[in-house]
């Protein structure tokens, strides 16, 4: 491959282009030529003027795309189906010409005027920056306001670093229909590499880490632990939402599962430092209840799931959330815990304990609705009795007293279980 004004061309002696092509057409370069293109725009929703002309749905995701020093425009699609890595304004693009659906057709009656065999389609854009963020080269000629401070040497060549919050590169498609809603940012940084990972990074701090235990490398990470797992233990890592570490864009940085927005790791060894904002000392647990305690999330080592985000909220649709676990299920919180419905709570359990260190068993409704009934049915004859007890010097008089003062009555009146039974708690 050599270098040319378009890009890079085969060393052969295949006759060069002297323009960028059209994404058809006679003009096509020779099968598997390269091109290098600065992406000039893009069309991504029905709102754009060439939507139409351009196949409608089927030109979602073509860009525009020019020569790198300017020049003709032409047209290309992506060329992977099912990932899509959109280009912004003025990033670089690899184009190659490859067969379309007219290929086919060529020389056919049915459309013996096809001279269009092959489209142009692009590959993602071009790590000229190194960022995850944005690979924009704008052209000079239409920059003449670059901030240059922005861009230093090095010996590998031209770096960009742009620390006062500023940029001059235009990312947004320039048609006046189209919002300007990739709006650059100086704090998104670019993940860590480790030997051996495979790193999926988007443009806003969102990744997926598939990781492994690293505990000989100079630069530490909180999920290889000393004498936890072995080297290569495998791990992956998702987070959305990159911490604010105050350190400038260009530098490398590492996922922090307590200050990263949202996180979802997935171990098989490791121990994570996670903070966990209740445990309270798990009391409900003690010997009449579970024998031990959970482990301690930040002290726990094996394979688990682990969930860390502002508020998790869990949905179903059509059927049941299950939980199920092979030991206990902890729920934990600073502030309360609270249960609704407008069906039925049913507890089913060998034993139940209201409280830390229950000891008292509960009284039975009916049983005990039954005894007291009982009770009072003596209590309401015995005073019968002493109104008519005597002896044999005649009635006793302080227990007639007794039994047929107006207190006495009245209270043994009241004496009943109405309303002791609660309707909307029950045991067995």
């Amino acid at each position: 491959m050599t270098a040319t004004t378009f890009g890079l061309a085969p060393t052969t002696n295949r006759q060069q282009t002297s323009n960028i092509p059209n994404s058809g057409g006679n003009n096509m370069p020779a099968g598997g030529d390269i091109i290098i293109g600065r992406v000039t725009d893009i069309i991504l929703d029905s709102s754009h003027p060439q939507f139409k002309q351009y196949g409608e749905w089927d030109s979602i995701g073509s860009i525009f795309f020019a020569n790198i020093k300017g020049g003709n425009s032409a047209i290309a699609k992506p060329i992977f189906p099912n990932i899509k890595h959109y280009p912004l304004i003025n990033e670089m693009v690899y184009v190659i010409p490859l067969p379309n659906p007219e290929s086919q057709l060529i020389n056919l009656p049915l459309k013996p005027e096809s001279n269009a065999p092959y489209s142009l389609y692009y590959f993602p854009p071009i790590n000229v920056w190194n960022s995850t963020h944005h690979n924009a080269v704008p052209l000079i000629e239409d920059n003449r306001n670059i901030v240059i401070s922005d861009y230093t040497s090095s010996q590998a060549g031209l770096i960009r670093q742009v620390s006062d919050g500023s940029t001059s590169i235009n990312l947004n498609s320039t048609q006046s229909f189209q919002p300007k809603t990739f709006q650059e940012r100086i704090n998104i940084q670019p993940l860590l590499p480790y030997a051996g990972d495979l790193l999926l990074e988007g443009r806003w701090g969102h990744s997926i880490r598939f990781g492994s235990t690293v505990t000989g490398s100079s630069v530490k990470n909180e999920w290889s632990a000393p004498n936890v797992g072995i080297e290569g233990d495998p791990i992956i890592l998702m987070r959305n939402g990159a911490w604010n570490n105050e350190k400038p864009s260009w530098e490398n940085t590492l996922e922090n599962i307590n200050q990263d927005s949202s996180s979802i790791y997935l171990t098989s060894t490791q121990q994570l430092p996670i903070s966990a904002s209740s445990t309270n000392d798990y009391a409900s647990y003690y010997e009449n209840s579970f024998p031990s305690t959970p482990t301690k999330p930040n002290l726990y080592s094996g394979s688990q799931v682990i969930i860390n985000s502002g508020r998790l909220f869990f949905n179903s649709k059509e059927d049941h959330i299950l939980l199920s676990s092979k030991k206990t299920i902890n729920l934990n919180s600073k502030e309360g815990l609270f249960f609704d419905t407008i069906g039925n709570t049913v507890f089913q359990s060998d034993k139940i304990y209201l409280g830390a260190k229950a000891d008292q068993p509960l009284l039975k409704g009916n049983i005990t609705e039954a005894l007291l009934n009982s009770i009072i049915s003596y209590i309401q004859a015995l005073n019968v009795a002493l109104g008519a007890a005597a002896n044999v010097g005649g009635p006793v008089a302080s227990l007639q007293a007794f039994a047929g003062s107006p207190d006495t009555v009245t209270k043994l009146k009241e004496l009943n279980t109405k309303g002791i039974k609660s309707t909307q708690n029950f045991t067995i």
